[in-house]
């Protein structure tokens, strides 16, 4: 009978993740981070007197690029330079709702690069996480021409997208925490 011990009994170091497993981790957890952020704004949107389902908020009509957010505006760009051909209007809603879903995920899949490496990841590190995130996209975006300069919001719109961003890291760090905790 073969008994597992920890490394307190074998003295050996504890188990750690492989690159692969973190990375892999990492995706699944920045699609949870991603709905953690869109529950929240969605709540905040139900909040403030909208009526539509999760779904009809989650997933909005987009009729052409005009309309698009900046994950499907960015998303356009990247295809249209690979391609070099360009993006109908029928493509902007599955285009940017994929980009949305897959940036989390990517961004995800850098948190558990990182996350992996260390033996004391913790949930709370979720929030600078996210923090960094928010910050990193007022810095990306206006170069871009998608947002404006940061100093050019005001503070209630701010404060709503960082609270966002850090539900992301939140939910981004506690479900790979939680998957690492106890495997």
């Amino acid at each position: 009978m073969v008994i597992a011990m920890d490394s307190m009994q074998t003295g050996l170091p504890p188990r750690q993740l492989t690159p692969v497993a973190a990375v892999v981790r990492g995706l699944v957890a920045g699609a949870v981070g991603t709905a953690t952020m869109d529950t929240v704004r969605y709540l905040r949107y139900r909040r403030g007197g909208g009526k539509d389902s999760p779904a009809e908020w989650e997933f909005p009509p987009v009729a052409d690029w005009d309309e698009a957010p900046a994950p499907g505006q960015i998303a356009k760009r990247v295809l249209e330079g690979f391609t070099q051909r360009r993006i109908p209007p029928r493509w902007a809603w599955l285009t940017s709702t994929v980009a949305h879903w897959a940036y989390g995920s990517a961004c995800g899949a850098l948190y558990g690069i990182a996350a992996g490496s260390s033996a004391k990841a913790r949930p709370v590190h979720g929030l600078p996480f996210g923090a960094a995130i928010w910050a990193g996209g007022y810095v990306v975006l206006p170069q871009a021409g998608l947002y404006q300069q940061i100093w050019k919001y005001d503070a209630k719109t701010l404060a709503d997208d960082l609270t966002g961003h850090l539900a992301y890291g939140l939910g981004t760090s506690t479900f790979f925490w939680l998957t690492t905790k106890f495997r």
